[in-house]
Order: C-alpha cells, then structure tokens, then sequence
C-alpha cells in the first residue's frame, strides 16, 4: 500500500462581509463640510479661542503685575530692590 500523506482541505472562502458597495464609496477625509463646521469656521474658532487665552494672559499679568519682583533693571540706581 503506497504511503499516503496527509494534506489539510483547501480553505473555504470566507463569506463576504459588510456592504459590498462602502469599498466603491469615495473617501472622504476626516474634516466634513456639513453645516459650521468646514475649514473656514474651525479657523475663525481658533482664532478666536487664541485671542481669548491671550486676553487671559493679559489679565492676569496685570492683575499680579504689583507683586512680581521688579527687574534689576529698574533697580539698578536705587538701594532697595
């Protein structure tokens, strides 16, 4: 009797998954232009978030302006500092 190896069955083809269509859909990126939210007003957004975190900076600089140690500049012909 001839040996006979053993060799597994080829394997089954996987049922197609999802929608079959979603692959021919063009990608889009991440960003959507739906509404508010394109290119231009998440500009003007950041903008506008920056110059509120610089206003707070300015407030609170010359809130606590008076007890920040004076430069050594502006102590230099003077006895206290």
């Amino acid at each position: 009797m001839p040996h006979t190896s053993f060799s597994p069955a080829a394997p089954v083809a996987a049922k197609p998954r999802g929608n079959p269509n979603l692959a021919l859909a063009p990608r889009c990126g991440a960003r959507t232009n739906h509404g508010n939210h394109g290119a231009e007003p998440r500009a003007e957004n950041r903008y506008r978030l920056t110059l509120l975190r610089i206003g707070r900076v300015d407030i609170a600089l010359d809130r606590y302006q008076a007890h920040l140690p004076r430069s050594p500049l502006a102590c230099a012909g003077t006895r206290r500092c």
